[in-house]
């Protein structure tokens, strides 16, 4: 099962992630790790043919030795590091050297006498093959078993030190993996990645020779063992579908797959991917989105204001509350919505409906959003939107310290991200440029 999940995982990636910068590391690894799957398989399966055993073992040479720097190289790539370290390359030295030894010898032993060997070492071990320590086949199996497993001894003491140390000069948290699966919270792609790895690294590590018997000898015990690595493995390949984005939340696991929605939730499944899209760009796609969507009603709205300069209004949410109401006929109903959201701010409110606010109005829906199409050329969404945003300013001015999270939150955002993208919607910048042009202007 972990062999044909890593199979699967090696052609999806290869077919829609080709373009990421961790694809060639990524595919590398993956395929050493089908190899050194392929070779457990054969190793646990006692009734497998000892001829098929015996390719396995010089696969295995090449293989395993190889998953400790390549899973170094795949995290140094996510962090942004493109050049491999001395250090590593060095390392990949040592399984083409384990592999060529292994495979002179069992050249220079034959492949039968490989074969019958292999039947008398693994049921009376090295002593029992009774060979003279210059005889191939002895060789053979010094460096195929011996020499391997103190070579592969060495790389997970390195890989235990690299965690250690990457774990220590990254700053990952515990804490951010809780706030990534019940709070909400966004973690970096490379902390999931991290963890992933050396989950894996510590089912393999567990499944040592010491309890390699317990496991293989019940079929359940095999069977638990194989789900719970092919889940790891799974995990592993299908958060790296992520890397373009840096962060991700766990209500972003479904937009892997962009299209994957019905009619009834198309919306919102494009909201979020926009919204995700947004914060992934840089300034010139920014530039490019306002360039061509900067007519939108709430960016006509934000121009007129910022022309109008307003002195005598203390914010934009006066402003708004205050335009000439244009055709609308109830006054009575357009006082009492501007009192509603000036007095009470109601739009702070988190998850704020359009009909939460015509019950509170004791009218409908349908009429509270011609009000406002009709009073400010804004649909509700993004009349709410403005007015949160300006808030949020006068929030930023008044808590320099405060998080995103922090301020999304007071000022009626379900989350950072949909804080983010609104603000550069309305405004046209990022929170932090904003605050840069409000602090050169005030000089």
């Amino acid at each position: 099962m972990p062999l044909f999940t890593c199979i699967l995982w090696m052609i999806a990636h290869r077919r829609i992630c080709a373009r990421i910068d961790t694809a060639l590391p990524l595919l590398t690894l993956l395929f050493f790790q089908a190899l050194f799957l392929f070779y457990d398989c054969c190793y646990a399966d006692v009734l497998a043919p000892y001829d098929v055993q015996a390719i396995s073992i010089l696969v295995a040479q090449i293989a395993t030795p190889s998953l400790v720097p390549l899973s170094i190289i795949y995290l140094r790539r996510l962090k942004g590091i493109h050049l491999a370290h001395p250090t590593q390359l060095l390392w990949c030295v040592v399984p083409a050297a384990l592999f060529t030894a292994s495979f002179i010898f069992f050249t220079m032993a034959g492949h039968d006498r490989i074969t019958v060997a292999l039947q008398t070492y693994y049921s009376g071990g090295l002593k029992a093959l009774n060979l003279s320590s210059e005889d191939p086949a002895y060789l053979f199996f010094i460096s195929s078993f011996v020499i391997y497993r103190i070579v592969n001894y060495s790389a997970i003491t390195l890989f235990i030190v690299f965690l250690i140390v990457y774990h220590h000069k990254s700053s990952l948290k515990v804490a951010d993996l809780w706030r990534f699966f019940f709070k909400g919270g966004s973690v970096p792609v490379i902390q999931l990645q991290f963890f992933n790895l050396a989950l894996i690294f510590a089912l393999l590590v567990a499944k040592t020779p010491i309890i390699k018997d317990i496991i293989n000898g019940h079929p359940w015990y095999m069977a638990i063992f194989a789900v719970a690595l092919s889940a790891l493995i799974f995990c592993f390949c299908y958060i790296a579908m992520f890397e373009p984005k840096k962060k991700v939340r766990l209500s972003e696991m479904n937009d892997a797959w962009r299209y994957n929605y019905g009619s009834k939730d198309k919306d919102e499944v494009v909201v979020r991917m926009l919204d995700s899209l947004l914060d992934d760009s840089e300034e010139l796609a920014l530039k490019h989105i306002h360039e061509r969507y900067g007519d939108s009603p709430y960016a006509k709205l934000w121009k007129e204001s910022e022309q109008l300069k307003r002195p005598e209004l203390a914010s934009l949410s006066e402003y708004v509350l205050t335009v000439n109401p244009g055709s609308w006929e109830d006054e009575k109903l357009l006082s009492a919505f501007q009192r509603l959201m000036l007095e009470y701010k109601v739009f702070l409110q988190p998850r704020l409906t359009l009909a939460e606010v015509a019950e509170m109005l004791g009218s409908n829906t349908s009429y509270v959003s011609r009000l406002v199409n009709n009073a400010y050329d804004l649909g509700f969404p993004e009349f709410i939107n403005t007015l949160r945003i300006d808030y949020a300013e006068q929030y930023i001015l008044d808590h320099r310290e405060a998080r995103q999270e922090e301020i999304a939150a007071q000022s009626g955002f379900l989350s950072a991200s949909s804080f983010n993208n609104a603000f550069k919607k309305i405004t046209g910048m990022t929170p932090k440029v904003w605050v840069a042009s409000v602090d050169r202007n005030a000089k």
